[in-house]
């Protein structure tokens, strides 16, 4: 199937406004927008992570954009036409990611992308963007790397973010961290972009606030791993 003509940034910045106008709408003319025959649905490909031990962020994401589907499609869609959402599992792989968003695009003819958790994987499928010519909205990865790499160093100017980026868990934690009665720190986090990157900008600015605090261990775990109890 040939791709679908390409979301441009002011046609979605036009869409969007359209999408916040329609919410609030008058019941009257609500009703009214209904009785009219629908144009095209608005394809919308949306991929999180839906299987494992952290499914349970995906089915958040899947149950609020369908909540948000129904309200805007029974109050007229957008511009008359309805929302229609695709979801797929991205399982926190970035080989995954980039091959949902091309089936979304090449195959299924979406007009945007949503969606995707892990850090790695947004960046990846960012990557792609301005080959696919569709406009990508990040609702959980949160990389700084995605808007001050891609956006902004490589204008990249398909990709958006909505959810805070890291700076709020590292930065964040040194400002609590610095005046604790601590000096001697120790880290066990996810070992992908997000982990690394809070743990580094972590250091970097307790040792900024606390010069005389020491850093003195770190462990990475998998996606998946679990305690396991010791034998006696």
């Amino acid at each position: 199937m040939a791709p679908r003509r390409g979301t441009t940034r002011r046609r979605f910045l036009q869409t969007s406004a359209l999408a916040v106008a329609g919410l609030g709408l008058p019941r009257a003319v609500a009703a009214a927008a209904l009785d009219l025959k629908l144009k095209k649905p608005i394809k919308i490909g949306c991929q999180s992570i839906l299987s494992g031990p952290l499914g349970g962020y995906g089915e958040f994401m899947r149950k609020g954009a369908a909540l948000a589907m129904d309200e805007i499609n029974a109050q007229g869609g957008i511009g008359g036409s309805p929302i229609e959402l695709n979801f797929r599992d991205e399982e926190l792989k970035v080989d995954v990611g980039v091959k949902n968003a091309r089936y979304f695009v090449e195959d299924w003819g979406a007009d945007f992308l949503i969606g995707i958790d892990s850090s790695a994987v947004a960046l990846a499928v960012g990557e792609i963007m301005p080959s696919l010519n569709r406009v990508l909205i990040v609702t959980h990865g949160a990389t700084e790397k995605f808007n001050e790499d891609l956006v902004f160093k490589r204008h990249v100017r398909q990709c958006f973010r909505v959810c805070v980026p890291v700076y709020q868990d590292g930065i964040a934690s040194a400002l609590v961290a610095k005046d604790l009665p601590v000096k001697r720190w120790a880290t066990i986090s996810p070992d992908y972009e997000y982990g690394h990157t809070s743990w580094k900008m972590f250091r970097a600015y307790l040792k900024r606030f606390k010069p005389d605090v020491e850093f003195v261990g770190e462990s990475f775990a998998k996606f998946g791993t679990v305690d396991r109890p010791r034998r006696s």
